[in-house]
């Protein structure tokens, strides 16, 4: 994981650069168009980011999947040997046994995969995380790539309006959906004491990004002037997460 992840964590910076200029072009007018509720209820159970809570609403079926499809990417990623690997309903019993306390609902699940699987720490080209910072690490990744993603969608369909288009509508206030979870998990998480302040920064960045989407919903109230505001909290946002990230990077090489 080290070297990729570390690698992953950088193009994040790169990318949230670039989206902090990007915001600025948003200025298109926007006629009021009519919103349109979606129930976003049901967790989507294919997603690495589940909770304890998610874990638990599952059939045994369910956690089978869930499980060896994180395993399978833990080995792609070089994290996990195949001689190591065991069975799915070994580790569906461990974190059922976790899950089982109502306290721990809203710990990430794969984060105590993860756990389950991996060594107590590793060094990797010259660069040791314990086994905390590499989940912590791997999570907010994860976490950060897709609000990247879904912000990128945003900002696009912002320069692009289509007023009268339910697809439009729906797929704004799915990308907003997007980058609120990941705002959720953000803040959900527990770092390490060695770059908790660091994390303070970036869920403070996302914060923004959060505050920004708030005021994209419902969509069919979006005007130039709330686009304009949009701009202001996605361009702070940007650049304080992007900042994070490589102190992040940074204090990782610093070991």
């Amino acid at each position: 994981m080290g070297i990729k992840r570390i690698a992953q964590c950088i193009g994040l910076c790169a990318i949230m650069g670039v989206l902090a200029s990007a915001v600025l072009s948003c200025t298109e007018s926007i006629k009021p168009f009519p919103s349109q509720e979606h129930d976003q209820s049901k967790p989507d159970i294919t997603s690495p980011l589940i909770t304890g809570e998610d874990w638990n609403n599952m059939t045994l079926s369910e956690k089978r999947t869930w499980v060896n499809t994180c395993l399978d990417s833990i080995m792609q990623g070089e994290e996990l040997e195949e001689s190591e690997r065991q069975p799915a309903d070994y580790y569906v019993q461990r974190l059922d046994d976790i899950f089982y306390n109502p306290d721990n609902a809203k710990k990430l699940v794969a984060w105590e995969l993860t756990s389950l699987t991996s060594p107590a720490s590793e060094t990797t080209n010259g660069i040791t995380m314990t086994l905390e910072e590499k989940a912590y690490n791997d999570y907010i990744v994860q976490i950060s790539d897709t609000s990247v993603k879904a912000l990128a969608r945003v900002i696009e369909l912002l320069e692009k309006p289509r007023p009268h288009d339910d697809l439009w509508i729906i797929d704004v206030e799915l990308q907003v959906a997007l980058v609120k979870r990941s705002y959720d998990f953000a803040i959900e998480l527990i770092p390490p004491d060695s770059v908790k302040a660091i994390h303070n920064d970036i869920v403070e960045g996302m914060s923004h990004l959060d505050k920004g989407c708030d005021l994209l919903i419902p969509a069919g109230s979006i005007t130039p002037e709330i686009i304009n505001q949009c701009r202001d909290e996605f361009t702070i946002g940007s650049g304080l997460v992007s900042s994070s990230l490589e102190n992040l990077v940074e204090s990782y090489t610093g070991h």
